[in-house]
């Protein structure tokens, strides 16, 4: 790739495209742990659906940071676009 298209070295591209994937990975991955945790709830297994909340919870706060990270990698290769 070409930094003056990009406005980055390549090597902060490619933090960026793994900081897209992360976010992607972790919003698949608290929907999934809320699924289960409501499936749970309907079933009485009260302790365990609160411990996919709590485990939801702790990932939504690595989503925030991988979020976070990729409006400022973008902002450095694209110019804030």
């Amino acid at each position: 790739m070409n930094k003056r298209k990009l406005g980055c070295p390549e090597e902060i591209y490619e933090v960026l495209r793994v900081a897209r994937d992360k976010v992607i990975d972790l919003k698949i991955l608290v929907r999934w742990f809320e699924r289960d945790a409501e499936h749970l709830e309907k079933i009485g297994a009260l302790e365990q659906a609160l411990r996919l909340r709590q485990s939801a919870n702790r990932l939504l706060g690595e989503l925030r940071f991988w979020e976070e990270e990729v409006k400022r990698l973008e902002a450095e290769c694209f110019g804030g676009r």
